[in-house]
């Protein structure tokens, strides 16, 4: 608890960070916000103006061009860029230094964290999501309702609230295309037959403000109208607070607790200067990585593997037997628009978290370059093919994905300590994604779309951006766990408040739940 007036010091402007701080200044806390910060370039920023000041069929295709520029990652899945840029990550290895072997992540060092590059999919957690955690859906209610007031929401009443409530949210609809909206009415017309078989769907909910939203087709590529929230926004608002400070442009590598105080130890990375800053307490909301890396950095802990759970992430195409006309001049949000909740034990213990997209010209460079795609398909008229085309993004819960062994590396004197990540493939994996590539084909009768199996991709672990738990929230905890506040065995200022401290990882989407776990810690951790 913080029993005097000194400043915390929240580490990281993310959504855990700006959830965490918003909770800190609601109970008269001053707080000091340290970020590395990075921003999209000005040439990029002024690219994005021009499109905004202008309707969209006077969009210059060769600025189109730039704007939808992107990148592979190592499973051969798109990194998602903003507006054609990666400052999102281009600098994190220099900044945090990692080095991966079979894994496709890394940390966020932009304003805004992974929110600028999300695709803004937002539903709570169930139960059966949080089997095993020392906290349940009850304890992160109150906070659920509290982040979901901060953002913008698009959101309808249907089945899935059975098991995911919507908190209060007003009901409002985001317009969708004829591709998703037939097949919402098929499987409608099958709703007894699906749910027998384990199956609850609804649209999906997004943190994206509806009246702002162009329908431009752009999403997938980054918000050209800014109607999809990011916690940049959020960190606008904390910054016109008399409490609150921001400090872009600094590196936290390690934290130090000497008796009521925290020193913090890092550098700028500007001229690669020392910092130094002290504070009553410190909340470490860095994502999973770098917070990891933090966290084992002040305890010294070198060259001792630690396990960093992950959601199992994989994409396949979903071809619809009957074609849409025109899909490729709809006028329609192309983030996803259909959430699945797959629930079998004869496939996991754990539900499965599914979500479909309507066509999207990034999809179709995924899959137009794998083998085994057939030929055939790329012979028909091509309205045969775009008309057709749904995505599926699914998740995994951690407990049946691989997993990732991560070791901090000492420095030298040159060189900074480095974060060393290996992949640790799972047998389970395989068997699991096989179970749930069986179950969508048998499922295509009734929703009337056949699932691609043959080309399904399985991304790497980490790819999915839904990865955590290297210091994982327990009871009673031990080394390399925390406690129900976050703070890691050891530390009694110091609050570790992303991903880093879940149990599990559950397939369910991520970041509304670091979110009001974020906030539940920085409340708890001030009453008690």
């Amino acid at each position: 608890m913080n029993t005097n007036n000194a400043e915390v010091v929240v580490i990281g402007s993310g959504p855990a960070g700006v959830a965490c701080a918003s909770a800190l200044l609601e109970q008269g806390v001053h707080v000091h916000m340290l970020d590395v910060g990075e921003t999209l370039e000005p040439e990029q920023a002024a690219l994005v103006q021009q499109l905004r000041s202008q309707p969209k069929k006077s969009w210059p295709s060769h600025i189109v061009r730039k704007l939808k520029t992107t990148s592979a990652s190592k499973s051969g899945l798109p990194m998602k860029r903003v507006w054609g840029s990666d400052f999102p990550y281009k600098k994190s290895s220099q900044y945090i230094p990692t080095k991966a072997a079979g894994v496709d992540a890394g940390a966020s060092v932009g304003q805004g964290g992974f929110s600028t590059v999300w695709g803004a999919a937002v539903l709570p957690y169930s139960a059966e999501d949080m089997l095993g955690w020392p906290i349940s859906p009850l304890d992160l209610a109150p906070h659920y309702k509290a982040v979901l007031a901060m953002m913008p929401i698009a959101a309808q009443e249907d089945t899935l609230a059975l098991k995911h409530p919507l908190y209060g949210i007003p009901a409002r609809s985001i317009q969708r295309g004829e591709q998703v909206q037939r097949l919402v009415r098929n499987m409608k017309s099958h709703t007894r037959d699906l749910a027998a078989r384990g199956v609850t769907y609804g649209f999906s909910r997004l943190a994206i403000n509806v009246d702002q939203c162009g329908y431009c087709g752009m999403c997938m590529y980054g918000c050209i109208h800014d109607a999809m929230y990011s916690s940049a926004h959020t960190l606008v608002t904390l910054q016109t607070h008399p409490r609150f400070r921001y400090t872009p442009g600094i590196i936290v590598q390690k934290v130090a607790e000497e008796g009521d105080k925290v020193q913090i130890m890092g550098k700028e990375t500007a001229g690669d200067k020392q910092y130094t800053a002290t504070a009553s307490q410190v909340y470490i909301a860095a994502g999973v990585f770098s917070t990891t890396k933090i966290l084992l950095e002040s305890l010294g802990a070198y060259n001792e593997p630690i396990s960093i759970q992950d959601s199992q992430y994989f994409m396949a195409p979903l071809l619809q037997y009957q074609a849409t006309p025109h899909v490729t001049k709809e006028v329609k949000n192309t983030l996803s628009q259909v959430f699945i909740r797959l629930q079998d034990t004869r496939i996991s213990s754990y539900p499965i978290h599914l979500q479909v997209y309507s066509f999207s010209d990034i999809f179709l460079e995924i899959f137009r370059l794998i083998p085994g795609l057939p030929d055939l398909l790329w012979r028909l008229p091509l309205n045969s093919i775009f008309g057709r085309w749904l995505s599926v993004g699914g998740y995994l819960h951690s407990n049946d994905s691989d997993k990732i062994t991560a070791q901090l590396v000492r420095g030298t004197d040159r060189e900074d300590s480095y974060l060393k990540l290996e992949a640790v493939p799972q047998q389970k994996t395989r068997v699991v994604l096989n179970s749930v590539m069986q179950k969508l084909t048998e499922l295509s009768p009734l929703w009337r779309a056949r699932i691609i199996t043959s080309v399904a991709r399985k991304g790497h672990p980490g790819r999915g951006f839904h990865s955590g738990g290297s210091f994982p929230m327990k009871t009673t905890p031990g080394r390399f766990e925390s406690d129900l506040m976050g703070r890691p065995y050891g530390f009694s200022r110091v609050h570790a408040v992303d991903s880093t401290v879940f149990p599990t990882v559950p397939a369910n989407t991520i970041t509304l739940t670091i979110m009001a776990n974020a906030r539940r810690i920085a409340y708890e951790s001030q009453h008690k």
